[in-house]
């Protein structure tokens, strides 16, 4: 550091015995991480999905569960992921867009409240639909923890907190070899096979229509135990509504802020002109 520059980083830790009537909980949704997802190459749109059931979250520990109020999200992919959205369900029908960014940017990823808090009763479903883009990639793109991999998840604030952790899902490479017809039912099996296909867009589309329609399994993660559940589908998903002029969730979605941002550099550049001039 050069002599004169002060360090002014840091945070502040505040104590008080005024407690809020609520606990905030944190739970993460979407896909499993290093479990089977494939994303084909030269695809300008490819979707994944995931199923979250909320009813067995806090069903084994014997506990009364409380409705969560969700009041914010963070929503993420890798490089290729570009948008991103959580349908609630009730009753097997879509009853709005809790979240979504239909112009993710990795390098733009942030904490989003709602306008007003979402009501998550028990037994809803939580579908995590992210889509990607992978014109300007050659190779199939797997799930994984490096960035060049892919992800799909969505971390969700709530009140009252309970002992939800996570809810996830993914396809089995068993049920996606057998969906997709290939022989093998190891992940390594499925690479050697689909390596060697020849992409293009109706391929492509089969894929996904595929793997969005096969048996999903579930993870439930609790502060006491991870369970698993077999056989969950992906429900039937209505056509992406479009808004006009408005990045907003539908019934109370998400606000994305880069607009404020764009606003004030607008700004910025205006008065920068007028003390320049032309």
């Amino acid at each position: 550091m050069g002599t004169g520059v002060v360090d002014n980083c840091g945070f502040k830790l505040h104590l008080t015995t005024n407690l809020r009537k609520f606990d905030v909980g944190i739970f993460w949704t979407g896909v499993q991480v290093a479990e089977f997802l494939v994303i084909p190459p030269k695809a300008s749109s490819f979707k994944t999905y995931a199923y979250c059931d909320t009813s067995p979250v806090d069903k084994e520990e014997g506990k009364k569960y409380t409705d969560m109020q969700i009041f914010g999200s963070i929503l993420h992919t890798h490089l290729t992921g570009s948008k991103v959205r959580i349908l609630q369900f009730r009753g097997g029908e879509q009853i709005r867009t809790i979240a979504q960014d239909k112009y993710y940017d990795f390098n733009l990823q942030e904490s989003r409240m709602l306008r007003e808090p979402v009501t998550v009763r028990r037994g809803d479903v939580l579908i995590t639909e992210c889509t990607y883009n992978t014109e300007n990639r050659s190779n199939i793109t797997w799930g994984g923890l490096a960035t060049t991999e892919e992800m799909c998840l969505a971390f969700m604030f709530y009140y009252p907190k309970n002992e939800l952790l996570t809810c996830l899902s993914y396809v089995t490479a068993r049920t996606a070899s057998s969906v997709l017809n290939i022989t093998g039912d190891t992940t390594e099996e499925i690479i050697t096979s689909m390596w060697s296909w020849d992409w293009n867009q109706t391929l492509i589309d089969e894929v996904e229509t595929k793997l969005r329609d096969a048996d999903q399994d579930q993870v439930i993660g609790t502060n006491t135990a991870y369970k698993h559940f077999k056989g969950k589908k992906i429900p039937v998903i209505p056509k992406e509504k479009v808004a006009r002029c408005s990045r907003m969730g539908e019934n109370g979605g998400s606000v994305r802020l880069e607009g404020i941002a764009f606003a004030l550099g607008a700004s910025l550049l205006a008065v920068a002109w007028l003390l320049v001039g032309p």
